[in-house]
């Protein structure tokens, strides 16, 4: 008895990484490509138990920002803050759990999506915890780009897997029942939405599985050797595998919404989006003056073109809509931004968002170049200041132009064309008016505001935010 306690001491630990060793050893691997792509991937496939509270959270924050948050507030706002701001007890418990959930399976598969080919994410979001308090909501919003990315492409990473694990299993089960009852009548529900998905939908096998290994695992004691052999029935336990855990089980169709921020909608495509579908309408000096009458503070500015921005976004990715649809309407009916009328006003229609836009966003610009500080978040090698000479002879030239036109249409330049420019981009070669020729879509002398940017013939866009200074602090001295 001591000499057989001693000898069964030596046997092997039955578990996934001995199996997965065990079946590559024996060169069994192409003869079960369901079991060996499940011991492949197990920690993935593990992982897509977290898909449904994951999907639910990114859907919770499409709602709250898509359109309605700039970059910048999500960047600012931490995971903290945010359940903070959630009134409701029992939903702020939710969300938390959601943001656990998250957590957990990011950190079970977050080493493979650095080089996730289709969506990989930087080194510098690998190492991020995606549930601490400190943590930035940012990461947590549905995005291609930026830190958006990481839940976005672990979502994709553990749709993909799970899908390309069931793949597998459907051809296996379509040659087991080539005769006789067909394979379909096992997958009674092939495709689900992924915004329909239920937990009973995915892969459930942890509390299961060493058990079913177990069930077909053999030891074996050879006269002479001081350890135990282990051998495996492969086919039996890839078959117990599918009926245990796989059958009926749909492929998931992936379709993750992404989140537009407010200040995404700054592209000159977007706005000639915006006139397609809501043709425009001017406001004129009168709406202009009641306008800024009612909005004098920095703050109340910024507040009118968030509101302003919201109905844009929306507009630009709705359908066609009755240009004269009351603004009101549509911004506290339809958008539900209650507090709208108190911030805009009264008496304007969707087709004159442009031009509301164009008034409270120099204005705003303007008020900010004032206090010192820059209004436009662009490069740095966009904000070279302006010699001397060259403002001297700006000055003289301004005293020819228009300036509020002048104001608005560097606005409209900065704010959709130069804000998307980067140092390697060629036009920063270019001068600032060449930049502008192209933005309008218009050439040399075929164009009555060319006399009003004619000044800006030999600055270069490295300047432009200097020259948009220059103009202001002008204005201002010669009012």
């Amino acid at each position: 008895p001591d000499l057989q306690h001693s000898l069964w001491k030596y046997r092997p630990n039955i578990n996934l990484e001995h199996l997965s060793q065990k079946i590559q050893i024996e060169g069994q691997h192409v003869k079960y490509p369901a079991l060996v792509f499940f011991l492949k991937e197990e920690t993935s496939l593990r992982a897509t138990k977290y898909l449904p509270s994951i999907v639910k959270l990114q859907r919770f924050l499409y709602d709250i920002h898509h359109y309605r948050s700039s970059e910048e507030e999500a960047h600012e706002k931490s995971i903290g803050q945010f359940l903070i701001d959630i009134s409701n007890d029992q939903m702020r418990n939710e969300l938390k759990s959601m943001i656990e959930n998250v957590q957990q399976a990011w950190l079970l598969v977050r080493g493979k999506l650095q080089t996730y080919g289709r969506l990989p994410v930087p080194q510098e979001f690998i190492n991020v915890d995606l549930s601490h308090e400190t943590t930035s909501i940012a990461y947590l919003i549905p995005k291609t780009t930026g830190r958006g990315c990481c839940t976005t492409a672990l979502v994709d990473h553990l749709v993909m897997i799970h899908n390309e694990f069931i793949d597998i299993c459907i051809k296996i089960i379509k040659e087991m029942h080539a005769t006789g009852r067909t394979w379909k009548s096992v997958w009674r529900d092939p495709l689900v939405q992924i915004k329909d998905l239920r937990d009973t939908q995915l892969l459930q096998y942890e509390n299961r599985l060493m058990a079913v290994i177990l069930a077909h695992c053999h030891y074996s004691l050879t006269v002479g050797q001081q350890h135990t052999d282990v051998e495996y029935d492969y086919a039996a336990l890839e078959k117990h595998l599918l009926n245990e855990f796989v059958y009926g089980k749909p492929k998931i169709q992936l379709d993750i919404p992404h989140v537009v921020f407010r200040k995404d909608v700054y592209t000159g495509e977007r706005f000639e989006m915006i006139r397609t579908k809501v043709p425009q309408m001017h406001l004129s000096a009168v709406d202009k003056y009641d306008i800024l009458k009612q909005l004098t503070r920095i703050v109340q500015l910024r507040q009118a073109l968030n509101h302003i921005e919201v109905v844009m976004g929306f507009l630009s990715a709705g359908g066609k809509e009755n240009p004269n649809m009351s603004l009101n309407h549509y911004a506290i009916k339809i958008l539900e931004i209650q507090d709208f009328n108190k911030v805009i006003g009264t008496g304007y229609c969707i087709g004159h968002i442009l031009a509301l836009w164009d008034i409270v966003a120099v204005e705003l610009a303007r008020k900010v170049t004032l206090t010192g500080e820059v209004p436009y978040s662009v490069n740095d090698g966009l904000q070279q200041h302006l010699s001397t000479d060259v403002v001297i002879q700006m000055n003289e030239d301004l005293e020819h132009v228009n300036l509020d036109v002048v104001l608005s249409t560097l606005n409209n330049f900065i704010e959709t064309h130069v804000r998307n420019i980067n140092e390697a981009d060629h036009r920063m070669e270019w001068t600032i008016k060449e930049c502008l020729e192209e933005h309008l879509g218009f050439l040399p002398g075929e164009y009555e505001l060319e006399k009003e940017i004619k000044f800006l013939r030999e600055i270069p866009m490295s300047q432009v935010i200097g020259v948009w200074n220059a103009v202001v602090f002008y204005k201002k001295s010669s009012s």
